[in-house]
């Protein structure tokens, strides 16, 4: 499946490193180092891994289950908070003043919590403040049994009975459900349901479901209570009737309404539904996801190759696999290479049409998971082609957590479903515009031919990019490697950033519990490209050899 970057095998996901500042300034490079200690790869720092400036701002652990980005900055009596938020601000540093309370003495600050120590350590901080604490989201003690939403927003079992969108609800995005119509008066959805396609045309609404599949999938993608985009707009699209089956052509219409409204939103579809091999119906899917529109399908429910069936054999489609909350393939669950991610689809609790809940399993369960966080990441990045929802979803997936992966299922992608709401760390826009500037590098030893070899030091937690102040620029097609040779003892982990609409995202990790690491990524752009390498301790002090070549050495 080679129709965009997330058809190539690239191992990303959300990484926890520590901060790199980079600033140029008449033509002098300064790499700036922050250390912290990570204390999970998979998680990043903790509020309490950070050593508090003595003397000065103390940072404070906060007891809230769910934590923003936004920090509490409070001042002794008499400080001028005015001035320290100019100062701050000044600063040219990855954070934003948000609030300022003279009366209270406080400033609220938005940034990434490995930024935080950095703060509280200015000089005017540390000589002025008192303490500093995250701003945390308080609520009820009464865990979720919605496990589905629960595992979406962790990395690592087990559970902890919460799920946070961490500010996003998906309220810019549209999402239709191609299903058996969905029951707009059910108190999870009610005010964010409207009419779509009807492609059964028995004389019942589209927005009243006589079968309860759409109203479950519904629930999934936009419901109050079990929705993971819970400010969204679900069109319901009737294609399937009360006996849950439906024809080829109501649901390739139903397709090309969506593909065909007008220009101006963000659109997603769910297609919980599946049968034969159809070049008709794939055929559709692309179109569509050609018109901008986000097409997310189930795997299927036969426990057979997933390229046997449409829609989901379909490349330009993002087809699901379902989990269990064990983390184990559903034994039902289709698989293979033509399927591009597993989400929750066991047991999932959601909205039925006659009110209340009720339990469901398939990948038709799975699906929608996807396709409400495919909202999610629409409102965070409105730019974003279904090509990029699609990367972008795959590169910050949890890999290697799904087990049932034997047999004819071994060559499923091993990635789990995972939103948390951007950072810096996922989304930084570099102090500035690539050019085609050749980097320099401090070389240590003779390179081979066609490869860059560059060397550094990093202490326990810290991180450093290379080319130090530059970008690898990339002008033609084929692979990206590296090879990274760190002290005996430590554990350094190594990186590749693509500059992509304007933002770093994440192209491949290597994160094995050693001193070496290795990458090997395959640029399949023919356009001009810009990548950095990010060299991080997780654990460990002392020095390291990076070598690298891109397309035009190898």
């Amino acid at each position: 499946r080679e129709t965009s970057a997330k058809m190539v095998n690239k191992k990303a996901a959300i990484i926890a490193t520590s901060a790199v500042a980079v600033l140029i300034a008449a033509g002098v490079v300064l790499a700036v180092i922050f250390t912290v200690v990570i204390t999970d790869k998979s998680t990043g720092p903790e509020v309490s891994s950070f050593a508090a400036p003595n003397p000065g701002m103390k940072l404070m652990a906060s007891s809230g289950n769910i934590r923003s980005n936004n920090w509490l900055m409070t001042y002794r009596a008499g400080v001028d908070v005015e001035a320290v938020r100019r100062e701050m601000e000044n600063a040219n540093m990855p954070w934003n003043i948000t609030r300022v309370d003279a009366a209270n003495n406080q400033v609220m600050m938005q940034c990434e919590p490995k930024m935080v120590s950095a703060a509280a350590a200015m000089k005017t901080n540390a000589l002025l403040g008192a303490y500093v604490e995250q701003d945390v989201v308080w609520k009820t003690n009464a865990p979720t049994n919605i496990w589905g939403l629960d595992r979406t927003d962790q990395r690592n079992l087990p559970l902890n009975g919460d799920y946070s969108p961490g500010g996003y609800d998906g309220s810019t995005v549209e999402v239709h459900v191609l299903d058996t119509g969905v029951q707009a008066d059910h108190s999870d959805l009610i005010g964010r349901v409207q009419a779509g396609y009807d492609g059964v045309q028995d004389g019942r609404p589209v927005t009243q479901d006589c079968q309860g599949h759409g109203t479950h999938v519904s629930g999934t993608i936009a419901g109050t209570t079990y929705g993971l985009a819970k400010g969204t707009t679900i069109f319901a699209s009737r294609v399937l009737g009360c006996d849950g089956s439906g024809s080829t052509l109501g649901i390739g219409n139903a397709i090309d309404y969506v593909a065909n409204l007008p220009a101006g939103k963000k659109r997603v579809i769910n297609m919980s539904l599946g049968g034969g091999a159809s070049q008709y119906l794939d055929q559709k899917v692309a179109n569509a996801v050609a018109k901008g529109v986000t097409v997310v399908v189930a795997a299927g429910n036969e426990n057979q190759d997933a390229c046997n069936v449409s829609p989901a054999r379909e490349p330009t489609a993002i087809t699901v696999v379902a989990a269990d909350r064990t983390d184990q393939r559903a034994s039902f669950s289709n698989y293979g290479t033509c399927t591009d991610i597993a989400a929750s689809g066991v047991d999932i609790v959601s909205a039925r049409p006659a009110g209340g809940s009720t339990t469901m399993s398939g990948t038709s369960m799975a699906s929608p998971h996807v396709a409400g966080v495919a909202a999610l990441v629409l409102q965070a990045f409105p730019d974003f082609t279904p090509a990029q929802v699609a990367d972008y979803l795959i590169s910050t997936s949890t890999p290697n957590k799904l087990g049932g992966l034997t047999g004819a299922a071994a060559a499923t992608p091993n990635r789990l479903l995972f939103w948390a709401a951007p950072t810096a760390a996922t989304t930084a826009t570099p102090t500035s515009t690539p050019t085609s500037d050749t980097p320099t590098s401090e070389a240590t030893s003779t390179p081979a031919p066609g490869e860059t070899t560059e060397t550094g030091t990093l202490p326990n937690g810290g991180s450093i990019q290379y080319p130090i102040g530059g970008y690898l620029t990339v002008t033609q097609p084929g692979p990206i490697t590296a090879q990274l040779t760190g002290t005996p003892g430590t554990d350094f982990d190594l990186y590749l950033w693509r500059y992509v609409n304007g933002q770093w995202a994440l192209a491949e990790r290597s994160e094995t519990p050693t001193s070496k690491e290795s990458i090997t990524y395959q640029n399949v752009e023919a356009t001009t490209q810009y990548y950095i390498f990010q060299v991080a301790s997780f654990t460990g002090a002392g020095t390291f050899d990076l070598s690298y070549t891109d397309p035009a050495q190898a």
